[in-house]
């Protein structure tokens, strides 16, 4: 079910945020596959399964975050590689502790994608996703942490063919960000930011400017 503190359900706030995104990026002309629709588990590989299968073009998945220091706040992005740094090894660890993969198989597969042009691409589509849906917060009046983009060998971006990343959207640990996050309008703001990061990576690509 994910974590769950300060009335904040994961798998509830998740699932709001991404269907609030998928709406958005449709209504700028993009096709959306969702992992669920409604309030159900996904394995960590099924997301990927489905997502090569429908031949996407990008993997975004959406979470929110916890730590036992309840201080700990703010807005991460995260791209499959070896860990940045310690506090990206932790919640690396914290999210594959529900994957079904061994860590044989893991460490198989992560060097298989450190050879492909995918860790570039994913890194820039994070670093877009993490400048844009900070500055939309801040456009909407939130004041949110800037944790920045890191690395971290996460399970359920291995096996993606194609740029994926992982947003930790806030702490639900954290009292005023468990409260932003119970806020319909902040779920918004940032649904509107990571569209935005979105098209921003997709209009790069295209060499076209984003509006």
């Amino acid at each position: 079910p994910g974590p769950s503190h300060n009335k904040v359900v994961e798998r509830v706030i998740t699932l709001d945020i991404a269907l609030r995104l998928g709406r958005l990026l449709e209504a700028n002309g993009l096709d959306v596959v969702y992992s669920r629709r409604d309030d159900r588990a996904v394995g960590l590989s099924q997301r990927t399964v489905a997502a090569n299968r429908k031949e996407c073009d990008l993997f975004v998945s959406i979470h929110v975050n916890a730590n036992e220091d309840r201080s700990v706040q703010g807005f991460e992005t995260y791209y499959l590689d070896f860990a940045s740094n310690q506090h990206a090894a932790r919640v690396a660890a914290l999210e594959n502790a529900r994957s079904e993969r061994r860590l044989g198989n893991m460490q198989s597969m992560l060097a298989e994608v450190m050879l492909s042009a995918r860790v570039d691409e994913s890194r820039r589509l994070a670093s877009d996703i993490q400048r844009l849906s900070l500055f939309r917060l801040k456009r909407r009046g939130y004041e949110v942490r800037n944790n920045g983009t890191k690395s971290a060998p996460f399970h359920v971006l291995l096996g993606a063919n194609m740029p994926a990343v992982l947003v930790e959207v806030g702490y639900c640990t954290h009292g005023q960000e468990a409260k932003r996050l119970l806020d319909a309008k902040y779920r918004h703001a940032l649904a509107e930011g990571l569209a935005e990061g979105i098209l921003a990576y997709r209009d790069r690509l295209s060499k076209r400017r984003t509006a």
